[in-house]
Order: structure tokens, then C-alpha cells, then sequence
């Protein structure tokens, strides 16, 4: 970076801008990047002014963080409208499930060893007979249960 008129510029609150990282708000960097253009002007070599395609590109530059700005404003405001409308739905939906029977797949099972756990069990094809094997955590086989032939009728049941 070199000093214009015996003043060094200080770019980094434009390039942090232009890169993402910066903490400033879009209107403060904005206000930044016009005081930085103003301090360029300002202290410009009457005898040598700046080459009129830099200070464009550099205007350019500007015009085209303000729009990427506007852009990413809109898109936050678009993703919490989303959330919003989402979470309606979410709401809307729910009275409708009450009273309604949900399943889970898991092929672990709490049992405090005194009172009786029920299992859901789901035959795809029907069958005269079944066996469950309970097993602990640690993988050895507790216990086998047979199930009989109702219970291996195609469709969802439970066994103790």
C-alpha cells in the first residue's frame, strides 16, 4: 500500500467487507468505504489524477457490495419468514395427531427385572409360529419367548 499525499490509507475495513469477515454493520462500511474515497480525492497529485477506469472500478466495486449487502439482507429476512411459516404449520399440525398411534423402531428395551415390558412386534409375512430372543447389553441370550400363532398374523402386536 503506498501513501497518497504523505497519507497512508487504511483498507482494511473495505477489504474486510468485501471478504465477509468484517464486524461492521453494511451501513458502516459503506460510510467507511466513502471516507476512504473522499481521503483518496482529497490528497490526489494534481499533476498525475488518478486514472479514471481505477476510481470506475473502484465505484463499480462499491455498487456491487451494496447490492450483495441488500441481497444477503433479503435472504436472512426470506429464511426467517420460512422458519416462521415452518413452525406454523408445525402447530397447525399437531391437534390433528392427538389420539393418533406412532411407532418407533429400537432394538433396545429398559426392564427393571419386577414388573412386565411390552414389545411391539411387526410380521410382514404370516407365519404358524415365532420365537423373540432377548439378549442383555452385554450380548448374552436371557431370554427366548414363543409367540404363537395369532401374534404371527401379518401386521403390528405386542408381546410381554
Amino acid at each position: 500500500m503506498s501513501a497518497i499525499g504523505g497519507v497512508t490509507p487504511n483498507f482494511n475495513t473495505f477489504s474486510n467487507a468485501m471478504s465477509g469477515t468484517g464486524k461492521n454493520s453494511a451501513q458502516q462500511q459503506q460510510i467507511d468505504f466513502l471516507a476512504m474515497l473522499m481521503v483518496q480525492l482529497k490528497h490526489q497529485n494534481p499533476m498525475q489524477p488518478y486514472d479514471n477506469q481505477q476510481f470506475a472500478a473502484q465505484l463499480a466495486t462499491f455498487s456491487q457490495l451494496e447490492q450483495l449487502t441488500d441481497i444477503k439482507t433479503l435472504l436472512n429476512e426470506q429464511a426467517d419468514v420460512i422458519a416462521l411459516m415452518a413452525m406454523s404449520m408445525e402447530n397447525t399440525a399437531l391437534p390433528a395427531m392427538i389420539g393418533k398411534y406412532a411407532s418407533a423402531a429400537s432394538n433396545s428395551l429398559n426392564f427393571d427385572g419386577i414388573n412386565s415390558s411390552e414389545v411391539g412386534i411387526k410380521v410382514n409375512l404370516p407365519a404358524e409360529s415365532g420365537k423373540a430372543f432377548i439378549f442383555d447389553s452385554n450380548g448374552t441370550l436371557i431370554k427366548t419367548i414363543n409367540i404363537d400363532s395369532d401374534k404371527c398374523k401379518v401386521g403390528e402386536h405386542t408381546i410381554q
